[in-house]
């Protein structure tokens, strides 16, 4: 029965093999034993799939074996293997291995050393775990990490220039407020005086600080995407080659500037003076970046968004001192400046705020030291001509029409009453809405014009005149204001088509502007 015994023996041993190779492909897990002395190495049936090879087919050399690494983690691998035959101690390490067909693998491999009684190495064994699937997965969720990480910082990064551009948005409005004030008052005096009138040099200047600050809310209201624009189909080329002077000599001679328009029109819907704001801020801001002179290019060409739709760019390319990370994640806030005191901040949310106010993206790419491409893109229309700019007509100044007033700053109210009633018009003023309603109700003649600041408590400037159309259906309506878009719906805070003026405002641009809209 001896020879039973040894068949039971040998058949329970091949089934103990057959089930442990099941095991190893199941777990994509193969085994492998090493004889230094003889550099012969012997791999399961699982470790030669891993592989990609045939049994029988490996070489069974440490050699063979290293051949098989891939070259850039040869070295380490190597490395590893003779510090443990050196230190008589195990180890563990990723390794990509490249199989027959090109395929890369990654392995993560364990060994350790097998000793003889005396302390003697006589082998080593380990294992290899195919991990490729499990590093594609944790690839996939470490992208898909950075991209939700880059979102979050994108989306707190346009709250941050929201909510500043808000709070300079604010400032703007009270600010235009005093200069219609300040404007309006020292015109009148001007016209009083002639330039032999010993007040007459100090009122210019006057005119002219409040004219500079009127450019300073300008720039704030862009900040805020809240400025009034004119809109127009424009072909971007055009709007470049028009300011093409003005950008060469805000350069200086230290600076080349090369200019290349596309071929085609890029026809856009913009207001062509913010376009041109737009344009200087990026070329001034270059040019501080190269203090010691470099070379500028303007490109216009065609493109598409990450939509597939069509857009106009544009792009200033400079070869200065380049931006570090941490500035540019901060380079379109406002307020932000590397200049030190003589920056305010405001050129690039400027920018910012005006490309994106008209459904554009403005983005940049720099490197310390290499220099900065911004890109403006904005959706672009089909090229169908772009029309004439209109030719403003004169008009007459002054007129005998009953206007109703209503503005809710006094001093701003008091001023241009005086403004109308100057030039012939029947006034009638009102601080608020509820006022005005009242006044309107009462008054026993026609009433021809409701001017009406656009923002004021309680109920809005088109509220307004939407309540004394109800009453007067002929009623004409212009609206004074510094805003274009509400602060906290971003909706245009005018009807379409309505008669608007800009704050501030001199007084021969109010009664244009009256006597334009009461003749329609």
């Amino acid at each position: 029965m001896a020879w039973w015994r040894r068949r039971q023996r040998d058949f329970s041993l091949l089934h103990d093999r057959s089930a442990l190779e099941r095991a190893e492909a199941l777990a994509h897990f193969g085994t492998w034993q090493w004889d230094p002395a003889n550099n012969r190495t012997i791999w399961s049936a699982e470790l030669h799939r891993i592989y990609g090879l045939e049994p029988g087919k490996f070489e069974g050399t440490f050699e063979g074996y290293l051949a098989r690494v891939h070259e850039e983690d040869r070295p380490v691998v190597e490395l590893k293997v003779r510090e443990a035959l050196k230190n008589r101690q195990g180890f563990r390490m990723r390794e990509r291995i490249v199989r027959p067909d090109g395929e890369i693998r990654m392995l993560s491999t364990t060994g350790d050393v097998l000793l003889d009684e005396q302390g003697e190495i006589v082998g080593m064994f380990g294992s290899c775990h195919d991990i490729t699937e499990q590093e594609r997965v944790a690839d996939a969720a470490r992208e898909a990490e950075v991209r939700r990480m880059a979102a979050e910082h994108r989306f707190f990064q346009a709250q941050k220039l929201e909510a500043v551009g808000r709070l300079a948005g604010g400032i703007a409005h009270d600010f235009n407020n005093v200069l219609v004030v300040i404007m309006g008052s020292v015109s009148m005096l001007l016209e009083k005086r002639g330039e032999d009138d010993p007040a007459w040099r100090d009122l210019r200047a006057i005119e002219d600080a409040a004219e500079r600050a009127r450019g300073l809310t300008r720039q704030l209201l862009a900040v805020a995407r809240r400025q009034v624009l004119s809109i127009a189909d424009l072909d971007l080329n055009d709007v470049v080659t028009d300011i093409e002077d003005m950008l060469r000599r805000s350069l200086g001679d230290d600076v080349r500037f090369s200019l290349a328009l596309a071929d085609e029109p890029l026809v856009v819907k913009a207001d062509a003076g913010q376009l041109q704001q737009v344009l200087l801020n990026l070329v001034v801001n270059a040019r501080d970046a190269m203090p010691h002179g470099g070379s500028l290019t303007v490109t216009t060409y065609s493109g598409y968004d990450a939509d597939g739709q069509p857009c106009a760019c544009i792009d200033v390319a400079d070869t200065g001192i380049g931006m570090d990370p941490e500035t540019l994640d901060h380079v379109f806030e406002p307020f932000f400046t590397t200049k030190g005191a003589a920056g305010t901040g405001l050129g690039l949310a400027t920018v910012y705020g005006i490309v994106t106010q008209i459904g554009g993206r403005v983005t940049v790419k720099s490197e310390p030291g290499a220099g900065s491409t911004l890109t403006v893109s904005l959706p672009r229309l089909s090229a169908t001509g772009v029309p004439a700019p209109a030719v403003p007509r004169e008009t007459s100044r002054g007129g005998t029409e009953t206007i109703l007033i209503v503005d809710d700053p006094e001093p701003v109210l008091a001023l241009t009453s005086r403004i109308v009633d100057r030039a012939g018009y029947q006034v009638l003023t009102a601080p608020n809405a509820d006022w005005a309603l009242s006044v309107a109700s009462r008054h026993p003649a026609p009433i021809h014009l409701l001017l009406t600041d656009v923002m004021m408590p309680g109920m809005s400037g088109p509220q307004l005149a939407s309540r004394l159309k109800g009453m007067r259906p002929r009623l004409k309506v212009l609206y004074m204001t510094g805003y274009q878009r509400s602060s906290t719906t971003g909706e245009p805070v005018v009807p379409a088509g309505a008669h608007l003026i800009e704050k501030p405002f001199k007084p021969d641009a109010l009664l244009r502007a009256v006597r334009e809209t009461i003749d329609g």
